[in-house]
């Protein structure tokens, strides 16, 4: 789901393949223990994602929205076509 390069103060998330309601607390909790000040960039892959809904949705752009507060770019990898 997310790794972090603590390094280059990196880090990726990868969408799961089921980017829905079953999966939305999973996406939750990794976004709550990715404290802001650990990371200074974030790379997005939804490449994988085969289902998607407006849950994981929400979550996502909730999380972009503090990631944009703080001044942390993020950038997308990839996006399936059901992504997309």
């Amino acid at each position: 789901m997310l790794t972090i390069d603590t390094a280059n103060r990196t880090a990726t998330l990868m969408l799961p393949h089921r980017a829905d309601v079953s999966s939305a607390l999973d996406l939750h909790q990794v976004f709550l223990r990715t404290q802001v000040g650990v990371i200074d960039t974030l790379d997005i892959d939804a490449s994988e994602v085969a289902k998607l809904d407006a849950a994981v949705l929400q979550l996502l752009v909730a999380w972009l929205a503090v990631l944009d507060s703080h001044h942390i770019p993020w950038h997308w990898q990839g996006a399936s076509e059901t992504f997309q």
